[in-house]
């Protein structure tokens, strides 16, 4: 699960997850490329259900950016997390 909190309540925000490979997936499970797009709820929080089928090893990157910066200019919160493998 990805989350988050302390954001303007309300608000469209991109969830772009890259994998240790550098690829952007959707977390719906399908491999689609891409990111997720949310609304954060009245107290500016949000949580997703992030599904990956990655079986590798490495680093991920977790940046959230307001959907209206279309270009993912400004990162508003970062993260980052290893996996060891199968």
């Amino acid at each position: 699960m990805i989350a988050g909190f302390r954001f303007q309540p309300l608000t469209s925000l991109d969830v772009v997850v890259t994998r240790p490979d550098g690829s952007v997936v959707t977390g719906d499970g399908t491999e689609t490329p891409g990111w997720n797009s949310l609304v954060t709820d009245e107290s500016g929080a949000f949580s997703h259900q992030y599904q990956t089928v990655w079986r590798g090893k490495g680093g991920w990157t977790v940046n959230v950016y307001d959907a209206a910066d279309t270009q993912h200019t400004v990162v508003l919160a970062t993260t980052t997390f290893f996996t060891s493998g199968p």
